[in-house]
């Protein structure tokens, strides 16, 4: 669990969502009306689909993947021939620095 100032956010965003729905004097400024249970429960699921989707999808993925390719883990054969060499294009590259150097 970490990033806690990301999960304060979190808390102090639905706190206020909930806040805005339920507090009367917010209902009236936003003209909002309280959620039933099952209303928030749906909220819930509605919100969260794009995640759920992802997850499955990244499941499929997993499961559908072809062996590895040798010596390259998690890496597929056609794949691996596909991309071109990058430590070639980029060799001295980066032992210049940006003003080219001598």
């Amino acid at each position: 669990m970490g990033k806690p100032l990301l999960w304060w956010a979190l808390a102090v965003s639905v706190s206020l969502q909930v806040a805005v729905v339920h507090v009367p004097v917010l209902n009236r400024g936003f003209t909002t009306a309280p959620l039933s249970a099952a209303d928030w429960v749906l909220c819930v699921v509605m919100a969260s689909a794009v995640l759920w989707v992802d997850e499955l999808r990244k499941l499929w993925l997993r499961r559908s993947r072809r062996p590895a390719a040798p010596g390259w883990p998690g890496r597929r054969a056609e794949a691996l021939h596909a991309q071109p060499d990058v430590a070639r294009a980029t060799r001295g590259a980066g032992s210049r620095g940006a003003g080219g150097g001598t």
